[in-house]
């Protein structure tokens, strides 16, 4: 089925040479790797559990949902776990980084919200709280997929994440849109949505947010540094900033 090995086939090429329009393509390797997708859910909260590996799991993620993405044969599992040993160190601090984010984030809009009948300043803080964690989850869609996909210091990871989230601002808040309504319908018929949540609920909006963010990475990352069909992670000192390949 594809799930283990280490060893990877040429990507295919379509048989009429047609490219389609971006959002069936998604929904096309969407269902065709649904029980894939499925599998990935599942080891995806395996591998959070700890909380701590939250990051880690991440990146291994990402990494396989990159190559669903752009349309690589590869082997599940060998890929997850590749991804999540090569870029633990990074994605452990980055995954620190999101838990205190928003985590503060959260708690600070929980307390602006409990207090905007005392004054309504608060909701004034109330409202840019949530937009504020809007456009953090937003930029976060590119952190782990620059972190799998080139060899770059974690501060120009986050500079150019930030970049790309300006660049493809578009393609980024219909897919926040898409996985925003994915998640209230998830909130809104708990426990029901366990049913949901355990095959895709974790994984659809990762799914989402990376097939939404790869054309950018592809256009403004991978296209100018590599060959036509040879993606694979770059190692490299400068993106659109300088780095180096640690940390």
């Amino acid at each position: 089925m594809g799930i283990f090995g280490n060893s990877k086939e040429s990507a295919g090429v379509r048989k009429n040479g047609a490219e389609k329009k971006r959002i069936f393509l998604g929904l096309e390797i969407y269902f065709r790797k649904f029980w894939k997708l499925c599998l990935l859910n599942l080891i995806y909260i395996l591998f959070c559990l700890p909380v701590i590996t939250i990051g880690p799991a991440t990146a291994g993620v990402t990494y396989v949902l990159r190559n669903f993405s752009r349309e690589q044969p590869g082997f599940l599992w060998y890929d997850f776990w590749s991804a999540f040993k090569s870029n633990f160190k990074q994605s452990f601090v980055m995954g620190i980084i999101n838990i205190i984010v928003y985590g503060a984030g959260a708690f600070g809009a929980y307390i602006y919200f409990l207090r905007i009948e005392e004054n309504r300043a608060f909701l004034v803080l109330f409202i840019a709280s949530l937009l504020l964690l809007v456009l953090y989850s937003i930029f976060n869609y590119y952190t782990y997929l620059v972190m799998v996909t080139v060899e770059l210091k974690l501060s120009a990871i986050l500079k150019n994440s930030f970049i790309f989230t300006v660049l493809g601002i578009k393609d980024n808040f219909f897919a926040w849109l898409i996985n925003a309504a994915f998640i209230f319908l998830e909130l809104m018929f708990f426990p029901i949505t366990l049913l949901v949540i355990l095959p895709i609920g974790f994984i659809t909006p990762l799914f989402v947010k990376t097939f939404a963010a790869y054309p950018t990475v592809k256009k403004y990352c991978i296209d100018p540094m590599t060959p036509e069909d040879d993606e694979e992670k770059i190692f490299s000192d400068e993106l659109l900033d300088s780095g180096d390949s640690e940390m």
